[in-house]
């Protein structure tokens, strides 16, 4: 019997492989790479053929949605800063690292500065 504490830490270790995956390759890459995941899942038999059918219909058209009130690029950049900002905080306490940081926090503006 596999401890539930371990299969939840390897959720979050997925999770946050996919957030640097969205992060350094992009929104584009990302969904790509989890379609084909999921097209490999399903010919493996791991997955229902009602995975990924909605049981529900959305009352809402796609042309009746109103438009997101926010700008997403701005958000996007500021999700980026609060991550590396966290990341840079963390990585203080490990003062050996900084190189690291560096060099990760240059690569990070650069992509921001697109």
């Amino acid at each position: 019997m596999k401890n539930f504490k371990n299969d939840h830490d390897e959720l979050h270790d997925w999770i946050d492989g996919l957030e640097n995956l969205v992060l350094f390759n992009g929104k584009e890459n990302a969904s790509k790479l989890i379609k084909d995941f999921l097209t490999y899942v399903q010919n493996k038999g791991l997955l229902d053929d009602n995975f990924l059918k909605l049981p529900f219909l959305n009352s809402i058209s796609e042309y009746e949605e109103n438009a997101y009130p926010g700008d997403w690029e701005i958000e996007e950049k500021i999700r980026h800063f609060i991550r590396w900002n966290a990341l840079i905080t963390v990585l203080k306490a490990n003062k050996e690292l900084i190189l690291v940081v560096i060099y990760l926090l240059i690569h990070q503006l650069q992509h921001c500065m697109k």
